[in-house]
Order: C-alpha cells, then sequence, then structure tokens
C-alpha cells in the first residue's frame, strides 16, 4: 500500500528542488568538497530534504526525530534523484534537464502537486 502523502509527483519534484538548490550559492561553494566526499554530499541531501520533517518531529514530539528517513521510498526517490544531478554519466542529467522544454514540464508537474495540495485542504474545511 502505497503513502498517500508521498505521490508519484514527488520524484519530478525532489529533482526540481534538488536541481534548483544546486545552482544557490551555497552548493557552488561546497562544489569540490562534494565531488571528494560523496557520502557527505549524499547526507547533505538527505538532511535539507528531510530537515522540515526532522525539525517538526523534535519540536511537537510526536514521533522519533529520523522517523522520516524510516520510510524507504522517500528516501530511494531522493537518493535516485540525488545519484542523477551529482553523478550521472556524462552530465547527461544536466544537459536534459538545462533544456527549457524539460524543465517547463517539471515545474507544471510540481505545480499540479501544489494544486492537489490546495484541494484537499479546500475539501477538508468544507467537511
Amino acid at each position: 500500500m502505497s503513502d498517500p502523502t508521498f505521490s508519484d509527483i514527488d520524484f519530478k519534484n525532489t529533482m526540481t528542488w534538488v536541481w534548483t538548490t544546486l545552482n544557490q550559492q551555497i552548493f557552488v561553494c561546497f562544489c569540490n568538497l562534494f565531488i571528494q566526499y560523496p557520502l557527505f554530499c549524499l547526507l547533505c541531501v538527505l538532511c535539507s530534504t528531510f530537515g522540515g520533517s526532522m525539525m517538526v518531529n523534535f519540536f511537537t514530539y510526536r514521533k522519533p526525530i529520523l522517523s522520516g528517513l524510516l520510510t524507504p521510498r522517500p528516501v530511494a526517490i531522493t537518493v535516485a534523484a540525488w545519484w542523477l544531478i551529482f553523478y550521472c554519466p556524462m552530465n547527461a542529467f544536466e544537459k536534459i534537464c538545462s533544456m527549457k522544454p524539460v524543465l517547463l514540464i517539471m515545474v507544471v508537474l510540481k505545480e499540479q502537486r501544489l494544486i492537489k495540495i490546495t484541494k484537499l485542504i479546500n475539501y477538508l474545511i468544507i467537511k
């Protein structure tokens, strides 16, 4: 049974998020460090992806802090996106995602997730 909060669009959402943060200043500073230490790079990506849930779990005391990392599907999607962005042979993923039509499709699919969340919130408010 799949997790209803983690849909199939989340792979595209994770890729879009990691791709945009790759271009931010902090990732440019750590670029050489990430090349030398790939496990440190993976740890940084996992912490930045699941950092929000870790902080919520820490402040609300509802679940263990690292409970977000215990579900295999989100972690696998994040690791796959990390590998494609940082270690794909011949920078094929970067070349594909640098094309405007592909980037536009990824952004549109990310916005569809936002529309689904908005509809769910409206449904819960009306109910």
